[in-house]
């Protein structure tokens, strides 16, 4: 019999790839959640606080700093931004 798993992964910050990263490491992965340290409020950061509070083009760059150790070059940036303009324009949600 296959068994999947519940994973609980402590972390310090969000990590938008955790899902990814536990599922190479742990294909029978069912469920995977991420556990994030309280806030001041009492309450765990989410994705809407943090989008609310930061623009696209800011979390990418500090998506692509976590994932590759540096910045992404002007040209990158340049190119995200331009790709969430016209998704915004075709009424894509973003």
């Amino acid at each position: 019999p296959k068994a999947w798993l519940r994973v609980t992964v402590p972390l310090d910050q969000p990590d938008p790839d955790l899902n990814r990263k536990v599922r190479a490491l742990l294909p029978n992965a069912l469920v995977v959640k991420a556990q994030l340290p309280e806030t001041s409020q009492g309450q765990e950061p989410t994705a809407t606080n943090t989008q609310s509070q930061t623009s696209p083009l800011a979390q990418y760059a500090a998506y692509h700093q976590q994932q590759y150790a540096a910045a992404p070059d002007a040209t990158i940036r340049q190119a995200f931004a331009q790709l969430y303009t016209d998704a915004q324009q075709q009424g894509e949600p973003c």
